[in-house]
């Protein structure tokens, strides 16, 4: 029998709670960031990594664009690619959560597990990107 699934985001009520995140800080990355990725099936990879770039990128979330097509909630793991052309260290775990509904838009991912190597090259990253838009608050 088919499961339905919901986006519970909060209740009312007694309980009167809400799940509803702070709202996403994605920064326009001036030169797209190239990253490798393959996509999970349970605990197994996909042995063909396909290429892909992150136009937008934060902390918590990024959007990739690919030629290869991708479904709602396909797990990824993703390296990112270094400017000498390698891959950073450490697997950067992300579902895919939004597809394009128009050409040239990407699909939005959430990061599910980045490892401290990532976070840190994110950081700095978003960072520097911040100081060169406002080089007075630096």
């Amino acid at each position: 029998d088919p499961i339905t699934f919901y986006e519970v985001t909060g209740m009312n009520g007694r309980f009167r709670f809400s799940l509803k995140g702070e709202p996403s800080s994605l920064c326009p990355l001036p030169d797209p960031l190239p990253v490798r990725y393959s996509a999970l099936d349970g605990k197994a990879l996909e042995s063909e990594k396909k290429s892909g770039h992150f136009l937008f990128a934060s902390g918590k979330e990024a959007i990739l664009s690919t030629v290869e097509e991708l479904t709602p909630y396909t797990n990824l793991e993703i390296h990112l690619v270094g400017p000498d052309g390698n891959a950073l260290k450490g697997d950067l775990y992300a579902k895919v959560v939004s597809v394009p509904q128009d050409e040239g838009e990407g699909y939005l991912l959430r990061f599910t597990d980045v490892p401290e190597s990532v976070e840190t090259f994110l950081k700095r990253l978003l960072v520097s990107l911040k100081q060169s838009e406002n080089p007075s608050e630096g």
